[in-house]
């Protein structure tokens, strides 16, 4: 897992979204944000985040 997280971008039905990339090998988080947020709000999270329930 990257220290920094890499933005990166997709389109989907002709929008642009933008997602952060932390690497690994993990299972991917969704975590969406309010209206005027960005996804940096959550760059602290995933090397806190407990395992996945079984």
């Amino acid at each position: 897992m990257t220290a920094t997280p890499t933005e990166k971008y997709a389109r989907i039905r002709g929008r642009r979204l933008a997602y952060l990339d932390f690497g690994g090998d993990g299972t991917p988080i969704l975590a969406l944000h309010g209206h005027f947020g960005r996804a940096r709000m959550f760059a602290p999270s995933p090397p806190h985040s407990p395992p996945a329930a079984a």
